[in-house]
């Protein structure tokens, strides 16, 4: 019974956490949204990892959201190489840097509690070009899929066939990191309204 739980709890959290992407691919197919490829290039190599990492130690229907937002973000990159945001700056490039060090140190260490430590810190630096991007630019970036994003994860957390450090820590990284970015978006879209007004 528990488990038939966590199964049903682990597919409202897939559905939940992918059902934001459809307005995003929306948006970037209007234009509207420009996403910066090295945040979701890196976004995507992160959470396959954390994916495999988390099956492995017993994540189970947990895991799913992952590895479907695994699969999304991974189109997201290719887009956003094609049309997204095309202004790489010098600190974009060393969040790039950084973030590779970081999978090539997990890589090396092939260690399971390290390679999500690693992952969560590489993860908020892969967040920095998003945020970067988005406080110049608030509305060219989309605050639905970091919400229900986030609120997928949070489900995950109860669907997780093993809760341990290892399978929690890094969607939990992910629900303050996306809670921080949607807040930093609506404050500067409503800073910048308020500007306008006068």
């Amino acid at each position: 019974m528990l488990l038939d739980y966590k199964i049903l709890l682990g597919i409202a959290a897939t559905i939940l956490g992918i059902s934001g992407y459809l307005p995003y691919f929306r948006d970037m197919l209007r234009k509207r949204i420009k996403p910066h490829a090295f945040s979701w290039l890196i976004w995507a190599i992160l959470t396959f990892i954390a994916f495999s990492v988390s099956i492995s130690k017993g994540g189970a229907a947990g895991a799913w959201t992952l590895g479907a937002q695994g699969i999304l973000n991974i189109i997201i990159a290719a887009a956003a190489m094609r049309s997204g945001e095309t202004r790489i700056t010098g600190l974009d490039k060393l969040c790039l840097g950084l973030a590779l060090f970081g999978i090539a140190l997990w890589v090396v260490t092939m260690n399971s509690l390290w390679g999500v430590v690693i992952s969560s810190i590489v993860d908020l630096i892969a967040l920095v070009p998003t945020l970067t991007k988005a406080y110049k630019n608030p509305f060219e970036e989309s605050t639905s899929l970091f919400i229900l994003s986030g609120l997928g994860f949070v489900l995950s957390l109860f669907a997780l066939g093993s809760f341990s450090l290892v399978t929690a820590l890094y969607p939990s990284v992910i629900i303050v990191a996306n809670t921080l970015l949607v807040l930093m978006i609506l404050l500067r879209r409503r800073a910048l309204a308020a500007r306008k007004s006068r």
